[in-house]
């Protein structure tokens, strides 16, 4: 085989091997994604969220943060544009796992354990001055 035949088999092998290994991967978009705008990482066969990106619903709330086939699992929700809500875990698109629940001013209202979006497992609630209000167990949003 002479020095261009190796060359131009090279490149075509490097080429399969490149589109092989992007055949999962994202890229960057905007989308109409369940009544709203998705901005962010979309996967590309299934054209569902995936990677970081930020949905807004029409009323204004928004997620941002980490996607994975269509659900935020990580990240920050606002209830307004600009106002902070909660910042953590998510499952199903209800807080699930660690998370902050946050007053309008930004001052932390709960932080700890959350399963399908109710406060559950250790954590502390505060009032809104930031003192203590409890902090210990809690099971399905009560303690």
């Amino acid at each position: 085989m002479d020095v261009m035949n190796r060359a131009i088999f090279f490149l075509v092998l490097i080429i399969q091997l490149v589109l092989l290994l992007s055949a999962g991967c994202s890229a960057d978009t905007e989308m109409d994604y369940r009544d709203g705008i998705y901005r962010g990482r979309v996967h590309t066969q299934q054209e569902v969220p995936h990677g970081e990106g930020t949905w807004i619903s029409p009323e204004g709330k928004k997620y941002v943060g980490y996607w994975s086939e269509g659900e935020i699992v990580e990240g920050k929700l606002f209830v307004d544009e600009d106002v902070l809500y909660y910042e953590g875990e998510f499952a199903g698109g209800e807080k699930h796992g660690e998370g902050t629940l946050y007053w309008e001013d930004g001052t932390v209202r709960y932080e700890g354990g959350w399963r399908q979006g109710k406060m559950h497992g250790q954590g502390t609630l505060y009032w809104e001055d930031g003192t203590v209000r409890y902090q210990g167990e809690w099971r399905d949003g009560g303690f």
